[in-house]
């Protein structure tokens, strides 16, 4: 990394548990071995995908994005957990494994609506490093 270090866009991908199962059994086809956890009973997901900003656009238009910084990371929440504070926390324990510096553009939270991922930026009440994307789709 360069000592500004790389840019970095969070999505925080929220499905229902039906969605989740689809997701988990595509990864496990995809990648034999690959551990993706089962949801508990009365839990919700969000999945957290490390991205260069440039790569929303091709996110939102489901198509895969090559180079993710790392493997999407599961999170699993009550019901009662707000999915800003979820994301915000995945966000966080990424963060705390990395050693070196990254510069952040505001997270975005990605909801499945009708087959389609909608885009809605999450910026947690923070000041980030990089500016919000301007990608095509994703609402304030």
């Amino acid at each position: 990394m360069r000592d500004e270090g790389d840019p970095v866009q969070f999505i925080g991908q929220v499905y229902t548990s039906a969605s989740y199962a689809q997701w988990r059994s595509a990864q496990l086809k995809r990648m034999p071995g690959a551990f993706v956890p089962p949801l508990p009973a009365g839990r919700w997901p969000l999945v957290l995908w490390t991205m260069r900003p440039a790569d929303v656009l091709t996110f939102a238009r489901g198509k895969a994005v090559r180079g993710l910084y790392v493997a999407p990371q599961v999170g699993m929440f009550e019901s009662e957990v707000d999915r800003e504070i979820a994301l915000a926390a995945l966000i966080g324990a990424y963060l705390a494994d990395l050693s070196d510096p990254v510069q952040i553009a505001p997270p975005i939270l990605a909801v499945t609506v009708r087959g389609r991922a909608q885009l809605r930026l999450a910026p947690l009440e923070r000041t980030w490093t990089l500016p919000a994307t301007e990608a095509v789709g994703v609402r304030s």
